[in-house]
């Protein structure tokens, strides 16, 4: 397939889109908990935690949560408010990663077009600009 500025164009509108319907759903994360977990002597803090790490504490908590007969407190917190802080942390991680790589996606894209069509784009920003 023949790369094209009329193919570039379009696939820049589609990951434009993409971008937008991913923020539209974004939301700002705010934990129930503070995010500090004192558990047997061991400080987590799930605020820098990544992956794989964030994800063994939450298949941990979950196993606690449902082998436990009451509801569990950690560092002053509820187990359920924890396991739910660590997916909703999970999910705000993954909607950042996919925002990242469609940002890079239309960098590289941008850079793929045509000198031709490079000048044509600086010259509708500055002709946008001064109007």
């Amino acid at each position: 397939m023949q790369v094209t500025d009329n193919n570039i164009e379009s696939t820049i509108k589609a990951v434009e889109q993409k971008i937008k319907d991913l923020k539209s759903t974004q939301s700002r994360f705010v934990p129930s908990t503070n995010m500090v977990m004192d558990f047997f002597g061991q400080k987590f803090n799930i605020n820098v935690m990544k992956s794989p790490d964030i994800d063994l504490l939450e298949v941990f908590l979950k196993a606690l949560h449902n082998f436990s007969e009451k509801e569990l407190e950690i560092s002053g917190f509820k187990l359920s408010l924890w396991i739910q802080d660590i997916e909703n942390k999970k999910n705000s991680l993954l909607v950042k990663e996919q925002l990242n790589k469609l940002e890079a996606h239309l960098k590289t894209l941008n850079e793929m077009f045509s000198n031709e069509k490079k000048n044509e784009i600086k010259f509708n920003d500055i002709l946008n600009s001064i109007q």
